[in-house]
């Protein structure tokens, strides 16, 4: 999201030494790739036999990847009023 007047006067972060927010919807959407291709990077280590495995770290990425894209949409769709 990009900073406003208000919210740059506002912002607690700027006042620890923060040069601004620089998150906007395209960077959001480049990370949210990013970590989809981690996902299938991660995918492609498993055998058949693995997916039932609950103590693989492979799976155990995935499924921390597509909880960190779910907050990112979340986050995202708070910012800009809809899904990303």
């Amino acid at each position: 999201m990009k900073c406003g007047d208000k919210e740059w006067q506002h912002c607690q972060v700027e006042k620890r030494g923060c040069k601004g927010c620089h998150y906007n919807k395209k960077n959001i959407e480049e990370v949210i790739k990013g970590l989809e291709s981690l996902i299938d990077d991660r995918l492609s280590f498993l055998a058949p036999d693995d997916y039932n495995d609950e103590d693989n770290i492979f799976l155990k990425d995935v499924k921390v990847l597509r909880e960190a894209i779910q907050i990112i949409k979340d986050k995202g769709a708070e910012n800009y009023g809809r899904n990303i």
